[in-house]
């Protein structure tokens, strides 16, 4: 129990334990992971518009693609289309649209905080774009 306390207190591991793992068996439940999914389904929700974020970003720096991505699932959660971000989270991972070391774009969000997600996005013309948007 201690190894896996000692594991979890780090934040790749723990991002990727609770976004493969723990949280992934309440998302398939729910039916978030499937093709069909209110988080896959339409233009304007959350797995769409992370792919279309993406899709600009093919060349770019990992920093940058991790930003705008990010940028991309909070416009979708700001427009009341994400209900609980953990498993959204889940769902944008399972869906290769964000590594599992950053937990998905919502825990990446948080953990980097609002003003290093400004700074990433700052003269960066395909971040900028996003959240312009």
């Amino acid at each position: 129990m201690d190894i896996f306390v000692e594991l979890m207190r780090d934040s790749v591991a723990g991002n990727m334990v609770r976004t493969l793992f723990l949280n992934r068996q309440k998302a398939a439940k729910l039916g978030l992971l499937a093709k069909d999914s209110v988080l896959a389904v339409g233009d304007d929700a959350l797995l769409p518009s992370v792919r279309a974020a993406n899709a600009g970003t093919a060349s770019a720096a990992e920093a940058t693609k991790l930003a705008v991505a990010t940028l991309a699932a909070l416009r979708v959660w700001k427009a009341g289309k994400v209900e609980e971000t953990t498993l959204a989270d889940v769902a944008v991972v399972s869906a290769g649209l964000f590594p599992s070391y950053a937990g998905g774009p919502h825990t990446y969000a948080t953990q980097i905080g609002a003003e290093a997600l400004r700074k990433a996005a700052d003269g960066d013309a395909a971040t900028l774009a996003a959240v312009d948007a």
